[in-house]
């Protein structure tokens, strides 16, 4: 008898995380941005501190953005796109910039790690606060 009901429950279970997988693809890939050729694909990192490797509360995303885009970040489309108008240089991220940045002294590090077109990426940058990593990027960061 412990069984039988072992059984459903397993495949109870089963049921839930399927349907939960087929809700995620409904919402998941939609179409690469333009000017993507290879493979671009990154784990995001983004945590408080001065270094990934000592940061408190870090906070991590996988974004895809060739093939197709998706991943856990919860503003992928977004996020490609400002990365596809950067040519996928992390450097080069415009963001906001139109705030007024506060002169408080708690850093925050992001990183990147993966590849762009096919081409291995590894960056890493400090800002001050929270509100100057804002100015610099918009979406990739913003999780």
């Amino acid at each position: 008898m412990k069984e039988g009901r072992m059984s459903v429950a397993i495949r109870m279970i089963g049921v839930g995380i399927g349907a939960a997988a087929l809700t995620m693809g409904v919402a998941g890939p939609v179409q690469a941005q333009s000017g993507i050729i290879g493979p671009s694909a990154f784990t995001l990192t983004v945590g408080e501190g001065e270094a990934i490797g000592t940061a408190a509360n870090q906070r991590t995303v996988w974004l895809v953005c060739a093939p197709t885009v998706f991943g856990t970040h919860p503003k992928s489309g977004q996020a490609c796109g400002e990365l596809a108008e950067a040519a996928g240089n992390f450097d080069k991220l415009k963001g906001r910039g139109t705030r007024f940045c506060p002169f408080v002294y708690r850093p925050i590090t992001v990183s990147a790690q993966g590849v762009w077109n096919g081409t291995k990426v590894s960056w890493q940058h400090k800002y001050a606060n929270s509100c100057e990593r804002e100015n610099t990027d918009s979406f990739v960061f913003d999780f």
